[in-house]
């Protein structure tokens, strides 16, 4: 793709994969606080209907001693796997999703551009420009760059677009520093803003 570069801005360019997606959804269920609520109700209305599930099988059949600890088992089984298999499930469905109906927009060719006012996006198909005053938060984990553009998207960027380690995290700190340097802009006008406000008498 023809793809113009600013000077002095910092790009990289990759192929973005199922994997890459997988990766940014199993860091957002696994860290997000909605999510995480929504995976501990699931957990908890679960395990309990299968704890009144073994409990009326038992007093039906007058079960002995063995089966309730059996029963105990598998209830901190189920308990301590549950959130493994919610991440499983996730995996699985994202890899169908995209599989079947191929993304051409989030998939394919990705080049990202940390200009000094805006974080760019662009593939074959669409461009996004995103002011740094708004980007939510710089994270990197599992081998990716996550750039968080609203609360519940990010522009993903692989480890392995870089040639090394040092690269990748010189790329996520000049990231970083941009996200940072324009909050913090943005929270010294609204300062100003309110020194400046007249008082209403």
């Amino acid at each position: 793709m023809s793809l113009s570069r600013e000077v002095g801005a910092s790009t990289v360019a990759y192929e973005q994969t199922v994997e890459d997606v997988v990766a940014f959804n199993l860091h957002y269920l696994q860290s997000s606080p909605l999510p995480q609520k929504n995976l501990l109700l699931a957990r908890a209305s679960l395990t309990a209907l299968l704890a009144s599930l073994l409990l009326a099988l038992g007093l039906y059949a007058r079960a002995p001693i063995p089966f309730w600890l059996l029963g105990a088992l598998i209830l901190l089984a189920w308990f301590r796997l549950f959130p493994s298999r919610a991440a499983s499930l996730l995996r699985r469905h994202t890899e169908r999703l995209y599989r079947e109906k191929p993304d051409r927009g989030l998939l394919g060719p990705h080049e990202v551009t940390l200009e000094p006012d805006w974080l760019v996006e662009r593939t074959d198909w669409r461009e996004s420009r995103t002011h740094w005053r708004v980007v939510e938060s710089v994270v990197t984990a599992d081998g990716h760059l996550f750039l968080y553009v609203t609360p519940f998207s990010a522009v993903i960027v692989p480890r392995r677009a870089f040639d090394d380690e040092r690269a990748f995290r010189a790329f996520a700190e000049r990231a970083e520093s941009l996200r940072a340097s324009h909050a913090a802009q943005a929270m010294r006008g609204q300062g100003r803003s309110v020194e400046t406000s007249p008082t209403t008498r």
